[in-house]
C-alpha cells in the first residue's frame, strides 16, 4: 500500500529525508533509459537510485521512473514488456492507488489509440478492470482515457 504519516512513520521519515536531500524525482530523460525489459530496468534504476538515493527502489518509491519506462514501451510497442510491467505493478501495488492509475497505467494506455486490435482488446479490459474496482471519485476523474472509453463503448454495441 501507499506509505503515509499513519501507516508507517519509520518509512514516511526516511522518504521525507530522501525527497529532502536528494533528487529522485529528477529521473533521466526517457530518451536516456537504455533499458528494453523490465529486468534490464531494474538495474538501471538500481544503478541511478545508488548515485542519488537513501531509500530502497519500489514502483510506490520511484513512480516517475516507472511512468516514463511505461511511456518508452508504448512508444516502441513492446508489448510484452509492457504486459510484464503492468503485472509486475498489479503485484506490487494496489489497483486503486493513484501510483498505480497515473503513474503505470495510464503511461501504458498513451498509445492506445495506435494499438493493434488484440493489444487494444487487452489493454482495454485491464482499464475496465480498474473502473470495475470502483476507484474513489477523484481517482476516476483523473484517469479519464477518452480513447479507452471509445473503444469499450464500441465493444458494448
Amino acid at each position: 500500500m501507499e506509505t503515509d504519516h499513519s501507516h508507517n512513520r519509520t518509512l514516511s521519515f526516511l522518504y521525507g529525508w530522501d525527497r529532502i536531500f536528494n533528487t529522485d524525482d529528477e529521473f533521466v530523460p526517457r530518451s536516456a533509459i537504455t533499458a528494453s525489459t523490465l529486468d534490464e530496468f531494474h538495474e538501471f534504476v538500481e544503478v541511478w537510485l545508488s548515485k542519488t538515493s537513501c531509500v530502497d527502489n519500489s514502483p510506490m518509491r520511484s513512480a516517475s521512473a516507472y511512468s516514463s519506462f511505461a511511456v518508452k514501451l508504448a512508444i516502441e510497442k513492446n508489448y510484452s514488456e509492457m504486459k510484464a510491467l503492468y503485472s509486475f505493478a498489479r503485484e506490487n501495488m494496489s489497483i486503486n492507488s493513484r501510483t498505480f492509475a497515473e503513474s503505470i497505467q495510464l503511461p501504458l494506455l498513451s498509445e492506445f489509440s495506435s494499438m493493434l486490435d488484440n493489444e487494444k482488446s487487452y489493454w482495454a479490459a485491464t482499464y475496465r478492470e480498474f473502473l470495475d474496482s470502483k476507484p474513489t471519485p477523484t481517482l476516476a476523474v483523473h484517469y479519464i482515457n477518452k480513447d479507452v472509453l471509445a473503444y469499450l463503448a464500441t465493444m458494448k454495441k
